[in-house]
């Protein structure tokens, strides 16, 4: 469902995202994974308005409101999605031990691989590009090593959660713009297997597929600003 600021919520947990955030893809994924019932509303984060600062006052996507309550930055975001609606799903493990441990990896792949992204994409000199991906493989390759030390092929396994949505949103784009614009791919090694894998499941997911942006969308997106990119 579709709607606008300042709409009425009538209890209902409204998701404030824009379109080419994939930072407000996380929380996105989060819903359709749950399941539940929520409002979507697309806004433009660049327009700082007062109505829009006072729901965020970072005036980033994504954000929450349910019953007069506002919330921000993806990872609460996501948190409070799993943990407001508590039904069959869990995005994160009811273990203490597990569910801090999939925060962890979820931090560690928000410093060694998104970073990374952004950098090769703003990185259009050669050597400072080289030198980008070099880094952006590094992290794909950690987050693969860690992957292949469980059966199945999400993170935890077989089963789609925190970690694997926190980080799909930034990886799509890796595969789609950086592919196109830096020369990116991950090689078919050995290395990389888990990774590979794990990226193949992820984008054939019910809740990831109901979400993908057009390919061709996001390079449009980037045609004229891929040096300043604000996809």
């Amino acid at each position: 469902m579709q709607g606008h600021v300042g709409e009425s919520d009538n209890g209902k947990l409204i998701l404030y995202k824009a379109w080419f955030c994939p930072f407000a893809e996380r929380a996105l994924i989060a819903c359709k994974e749950k399941s539940i019932d929520f409002i979507e509303k697309e806004i433009d984060p660049y327009k700082k308005t007062e109505e829009w600062l006072s729901i965020n006052p970072n005036g980033t996507v994504p954000a929450l409101t349910q019953n007069g309550k506002n919330l921000y930055e993806s990872s609460i975001c996501v948190e409070y999605i799993n943990d407001c609606y508590n039904n069959d799903v869990n995005l994160l493990p009811l273990d203490p031990y597990d569910r801090a441990y999939v925060r962890l990896w979820g931090d560690i792949t928000g410093k060694k691989i998104v970073p990374f992204y952004y950098k090769t994409m703003k990185t259009p000199e050669e050597d400072d590009k080289k030198k980008s991906i070099e880094d952006l493989l590094a992290g794909i390759e950690l987050f693969s090593k860690e992957t292949q030390k469980r059966e199945g092929p999400f993170f935890m396994g077989n089963v789609f959660g925190y970690v694997d949505l926190m980080l799909f949103p930034f990886v799509y784009r890796c595969n789609a713009v950086l592919g196109r614009y830096r020369d990116f791919k991950v090689p078919k090694e050995e290395k990389y297997q888990a990774y590979n894998r794990w990226y193949e499941a992820c984008l054939e997911h019910e809740s990831v597929k109901s979400i993908l942006q057009d390919q061709e969308k996001l390079f449009d997106g980037y045609n004229s600003k891929y040096t300043n990119p604000r996809l």
